[in-house]
């Protein structure tokens, strides 16, 4: 029963995460972030280590009252690895409008993700 009650939390973790992105709470989008975290970016082309480097690069580029955006992350594959860590993939599928440009971006891709709790 724990097991699935840790695959719980970490879904609402993802949710709270792309919602935090998507809203521009950053405080938030940061909470959901360990100090040590890593981001890999374009296929591992833009690497951000750190909590703080992480949401500086997200807020630089994904704010704006102009820009809108929508992630979803899908169909996750969660495996508890010890009592305290665990593994997640999961499929993204983003919309991001620019209403200054008028344009469009929709994107996709997979999160590798590592949990310690």
């Amino acid at each position: 029963m724990q097991e699935l009650y840790d695959i719980e939390k970490i879904k609402q973790l993802k949710a709270l995460y792309f919602r935090a992105l998507d809203t521009n709470e950053w405080p938030l989008f940061g909470d959901c972030l360990s100090e040590d975290c890593v981001a890999n970016y374009s296929d591992g082309r833009l690497v951000r280590e750190g909590r703080d480097a992480i949401v500086a690069f997200m807020s630089k580029h994904m704010s704006g009252p102009t820009l809108l955006s929508m992630h979803h992350g899908h169909t996750p594959e969660i495996e508890i690895v010890d009592d305290n860590n665990a593994t997640g993939i999961w499929y993204l599928n983003d919309l991001v409008i620019d209403l200054k440009s008028n344009t469009q971006l929709s994107g996709a891709a997979i999160y590798h993700d590592e949990y310690g709790y």
